[in-house]
């Protein structure tokens, strides 16, 4: 695989004052992104000389915006997954991309290990962190709430040898921090790995400040990666022409009217959040975070045939804490759902949105276990 570059473990004040942290975070979704900004937010408010290294692609200038004031590497860190025009996963795609992931995925490593310089590795979520820990005996801890070979073990052939590959880095991780509803064939899989943590969530982001209109809030959310845009195109024109309530929405839907305010681009949804009476959008495990964790209701929109999506759709429909509607063949009856999920259901969501009793300190459990294991 590669020269093996063991490193001596330091036991100082200078290393105390000077930890180097790398963090792989994976080219799929804006999820990680805010997970790490929360993370590295708990480091510094413990040690704020802690320096970070993030590397990824896809996304390279959304961390840049949202995490500033790093290091940072525009990488590919080797796992995408392709979608068709209605979110779907196109599974030719994917099992030609994973063709010749084996070769790609030692490539990618033995460079990374030629190259990395730090005292500690993030990963959230690429498995060949772990692999590369093992070869230069730099610890590697992990955060997600599934893992790659759970998720493609629906959409890849059942002996498709990423699988064993995966599992083979995996073995090599010193811990994986899993937040509630990560699916239990995950924990149950790598259960001597696990630790269980609180949901994360970055408590220091600034909430948007709205005008005094007295309207009913509704905060319309694509995900980071336009998964359904093209669903929520199809309800643009009822959104325009019903001024009950007032909308915020993304401006590349161009949607002109008083009662719709648009988010730029380049704005982070999560801080309306606070602000609005309901959430609507896809069921991505960052976006049910920030509804529970502001205990806003949230009414997701039904994706099929994502792993992820439906298993969080599982989770987040037996804890009562949500209600799901389906686009699809329906556009034109929505704001009849919409008034319908009002006046028969937001109430006994609402309660139960006030009264959960999860905790939202999980990024800072990661945070000190960081400092307390790594950092003397």
């Amino acid at each position: 695989m590669g020269l093996r570059r063991k490193r001596p473990y330091i036991v100082c004040e200078e290393f105390i004052n000077s930890l180097k942290i790398k963090i792989y975070i994976t080219d799929e979704g804006y999820g990680p992104i805010i997970r790490q900004n929360a993370i590295i937010n708990e480091v510094k408010n413990i040690n704020e000389k802690v320096q970070f290294t993030l590397q990824s692609q896809s996304h390279f200038k959304d961390i840049k915006r949202i995490i500033p004031g790093q290091t940072y590497i525009n990488k590919f860190n080797n796992i995408i997954w392709h979608r068709q025009s209605n979110g779907s996963p196109d599974i030719k795609k994917i099992n030609s991309f994973f063709d010749d992931y084996k070769k790609r995925s030692e490539s990618f490593i033995n460079d990374e290990i030629n190259n990395v310089s730090c005292d500690l590795i993030i990963t959230d979520f690429v498995a060949e962190a772990f692999q590369i820990s093992k070869e230069t005996g730099i610890p590697a801890i992990g955060v997600c709430h599934f893992t790659w070979d759970w998720f493609f073990l629906k959409l890849l052939k059942k002996n498709h040898p990423f699988f064993k590959l995966i599992e083979s880095y995996m073995e090599h991780s010193n811990v994986i921090y899993f937040p509630p509803f990560t699916p239990i064939g995950v924990v149950n899989k790598y259960a001597d790995k696990a630790k269980n943590i609180p949901f994360i969530f970055n408590k220091n982001k600034k909430n948007k400040t709205l005008s005094n209109d007295k309207k009913f809030k509704i905060l319309v959310m694509d995900s980071g990666g336009n998964v359904i845009s093209s669903r929520i195109e199809k309800i643009i024109d009822l959104i325009r022409k019903n001024s009950k309530y007032h909308f915020y929405i993304s401006d590349k839907f161009n949607v002109h009217n008083d009662h719709v305010s648009f988010i730029r681009k380049h704005e982070l949804f999560s801080s309306y959040i606070p602000k609005m009476d309901l959430v609507i959008g896809r069921g991505g495990f960052n976006t049910f975070t920030e509804c529970l964790a502001n205990r806003v209701p949230f009414l997701m929109l039904n994706e099929k045939l994502n792993p992820e999506m439906e298993e969080n759709s599982k989770y987040y429909l037996e804890t009562n804490l949500c209600k799901e509607i389906s686009l699809d063949g329906s556009q034109g009856n929505f704001m009849e759902v919409l008034d319908d999920f009002i006046k028969f259901d937001y109430k006994k969501l609402k309660f139960n949105m006030q009264n959960h009793n999860f905790k939202f300190n999980g990024a800072k459990v990661i945070a000190e276990d960081i400092i307390s294991k790594y950092n003397v």
